[in-house]
């Protein structure tokens, strides 16, 4: 098995960007996650209220000097680092409330069209903090969902393909995964405990399966819900609870697995991966 595509996500819920490597840090992918929109109440707005957002492009610039947001023929470019005049906001992620910095009314207008209501974007500064869940170890995270790393394998698309229709896999970029291996076996990353990427060099702990939701039936080109892809997933695994009661999983269908960095480092396309 290799590692067959990495994606970052600069912006939540907004359009991935393919990498050929990354650096796997504690805190998850280095570029992933860091921005967010927010409504006027601060909390967290994702594709599951805004499915426009698959359209809002980004890109990275200069290392990670900015992330440029694209929208239609608009195209905007905000800072990466801390902004000490930023003004500061409350915001909640789930159950978290986090202090971060609004990224200005500029971002806050761009969004706001594509998405059809007043929203802010928001950055992870310096004065942020958000402790990852202590269920799965010490450490920080930043606008990730359960975990700072999402694993899936494609060998577990075809299974999720329409009975009438096999040739219709699903992209997997429609599950917004940050390490995807090609694997061999569907769903055989659900039965170990830990990914080692290039012969142990960088380890992924995994931590839970992850729970999916109608995210998964937007399309990720275009942002429209085309509604089946959550139906075939629940089709191919009915939904269950998992055993594990003490993860406080509800009952939901799964694709793909939350993990952590327990070995820090870099990783890469093609990297051998194995599992333990």
């Amino acid at each position: 098995m290799r590692i067959a595509h990495l994606f970052v996500y600069p912006v939540k819920s907004a359009r991935g960007i393919a990498v050929s490597s990354a650096e796997a840090l504690g805190t998850g992918l280095r570029g992933d996650r860091h921005f967010m929109v927010v409504d006027d109440a601060g909390r967290f707005v994702t594709q599951r209220e805004a499915p426009a957002l698959a359209r809002l492009g980004v890109r990275i610039t200069n290392g990670d000097e900015a992330v440029v947001l694209t929208s239609g023929a608009r195209e905007l470019s905000v800072a990466w680092a801390s902004d000490p005049r930023a003004e500061l906001r409350e915001v909640t992620v789930w159950t978290d409330t986090v202090t971060v910095e609004d990224a200005g009314d500029d971002a806050a207008d761009l969004v706001s069209e594509l998405v059809g209501e007043r929203v802010r974007l928001v950055r992870f500064g310096g004065r942020s903090k958000r402790a990852l869940d202590p269920r799965y170890g010490e450490g920080t995270t930043e606008f990730a969902d359960g975990s700072p790393v999402l694993v899936a394998s494609l060998a577990s698309l075809p299974p999720l393909a329409p009975p009438n229709d096999p040739s219709r896999v699903p992209t997997i970029r429609r599950f917004r995964a940050n390490v995807v291996i090609d694997g061999e076996i569907p769903f055989d990353e659900e039965r170990v405990e830990r990914v080692f990427v290039g012969g142990s060099a960088v380890v992924f702990r995994l931590v839970k399966r992850c729970p999916r939701c109608p995210v998964i039936d937007v399309d990720p080109d275009t942002g429209v819900r085309d509604n089946g892809t959550l139906a075939n997933l629940a089709r191919a695994r009915p939904a269950e609870t998992t055993a594990d009661r003490a993860l406080g999983e509800k009952r939901a269908v799964y694709f793909g697995m939350d993990a952590i960095v327990e070995r820090p480092g870099r990783v890469a396309v093609g990297d051998p991966v194995t599992f333990g």
